[in-house]
């Protein structure tokens, strides 16, 4: 009985755990990430919404084309009790007896209107809706493309946390034959005791650092899948390497600057709102014109004595029908029209110069991700030359104290900052990637290595 508890109990959970968990590959790639994250992830999900939105506003401004239909249905009754009538002359007169009337009443309707001139107010709506759609698309794609660069940054965040692991397993092993030295050392009374204590104490560090490197790493693992949209703790291996350092100089400055403008997110975002805002000069402007509309009704209803015409839905024995052209000019509305216009137009030219600040803004970007790149570059240039000489210097140190030619402390201090520079390679590496993947965003597309 037990067993079969435990059974539904885990079956239950298998179906309460998120589908979004269950789709995520033992091997993850930068490039799953990404798809899981374009799935899950609620911000992006919600700017997919807007795009619905927009589809049914420009079938709304099409709706201005189409006529306007509305149908009636009414049933009534009354009923009257009176005592006084009036004569052939006009003159209340009493009389002997109350005077009953009851009746009822059925009538349908239906009422057609169309517009059919209004200054060209309908097709400018019409396009001022598809170019807001376009824009609202343009910024889903922004919103993808950030989407992307933020996992890139999380999921390489993730992979540095365990090359940082990596690199602390080997500090840690270092340690530990230094320990292991100092006390054959001892034995041979090449060394004194408190080596031996330090050489423990450093062991100790080492393994904190390690620790402290694999709470890091869990910490990068589960940003990671919250920007993927993912709940839960969920197992997986980072797959994707990260790609290789290059030498930023050979990357044309001014061609890339031009290809982010046509490229930029940010730019196609403001040139889609400037499109908007034009539109929307000339709805307003249209304003100034006549409106012409055609209209149309029929009619049809019965009455009679009695309460037998209620809920008659077939009332054929009264019949109209009647139709219309109306003309509205605007001949004067307190400058509201003008109003209007002059807003629109103001929001045009603030469009239009919010294209010109994206661009230059976009130049501004690229050239400052340039130049962080390069820096990044002559960092791990120079991170690696550092790690080359510590490294070198170390073995030195370590002969010369085997030798008895150096105190434990001089040693430390060289095996502390020799392990500072590898984590400090470790950061540059990474740092340049982190420039490159800023530089991607500013540009808008991949770049070709």
């Amino acid at each position: 009985m037990r067993s079969r508890v435990i059974g539904l109990l885990l079956s239950c959970s298998a179906v309460a755990a998120p589908a979004a968990a269950q789709n995520v590959p033992q091997q993850l790639s930068l490039d799953d990430a990404i798809r899981i994250a374009r799935e899950n992830n609620p911000a992006y999900l919600q700017a997919l919404n807007d795009i619905e939105v927009e589809d049914m506003a420009v079938r709304n401004r099409w709706a201005a084309f189409l006529p306007t239909a509305s149908g009636n249905l009414n049933f009534g009754g009354n009923y009257n009790s009176r005592l006084t009538a009036e004569d052939e002359f006009g003159q209340p007169v009493e009389r002997p007896e109350r005077l009953i009337t009851e009746g009822s009443s059925s009538n349908q309707t239906l009422n057609l209107s169309m517009t059919l001139f209004d200054g060209g107010r309908s097709i400018a709506n019409l396009r001022a809706a598809r170019a807001t759609r376009d824009a609202t698309t343009t910024r889903v794609d922004l919103e993808r493309h950030r989407l992307e660069t933020s996992v890139a940054r999380d999921y390489f965040a993730a992979v540095k946390a365990e090359k940082l692991i990596e690199l602390e397993q080997q500090l840690l092993a270092a340690r530990v034959d230094e320990l292991d030295r100092t006390q054959r050392l001892l034995s041979l009374a090449s060394s004194k005791y408190v080596d031996v204590l330090s050489a423990r104490v450093n062991v100790a560090d080492a393994e904190r650092s390690l620790d402290n490197a694999r709470a890091g790493a869990q910490k990068a693992r589960l940003a990671l899948l919250q920007r993927m949209g993912v709940q839960g703790d969920v197992a997986f291996t980072l797959a994707t390497a990260p790609p290789e350092i290059f030498d930023p100089a050979r990357i044309d400055a001014e061609q890339l600057v031009s290809r982010a403008i046509q490229s930029s997110p940010m730019v196609r975002g403001a040139e889609a709102e400037l499109i908007v805002q034009s539109r929307q000069v000339s709805a307003a402007k249209g304003s100034r014109w006549p409106t012409i509309s055609a209209s149309a009704n029929l009619s049809r209803g019965i009455n009679g004595p009695g309460y037998g015409y209620m809920g008659e839905f077939n009332p054929d024995a009264n019949r109209s029908f009647g139709f219309g052209i109306g003309v509205s000019v605007p001949l004067f509305n307190r400058f509201s029209t003008s109003l209007d216009i002059v807003r629109a137009s103001a929001a045009e030219l603030d469009a239009r110069e919010e294209v010109r600040a994206q661009k230059l803004a976009v130049e501004h970007g690229v050239r400052s991700a340039l130049i962080d790149l390069g820096n990044a570059y002559r960092g791990v240039q120079m991170a690696q030359r550092k790690v080359d000489l510590s490294r070198e210097q170390l073995r030195a140190a370590e002969e010369e104290y085997r030798l008895g030619a150096m105190t434990f402390i001089n040693l430390q201090q060289i095996i502390n900052s020799a392990a500072a520079a590898e984590r400090q390679l470790l950061d540059a590496q990474f740092n340049f990637l982190d420039n490159l993947i800023l530089l991607e965003q500013q540009v808008g597309s991949k770049l070709e290595r």
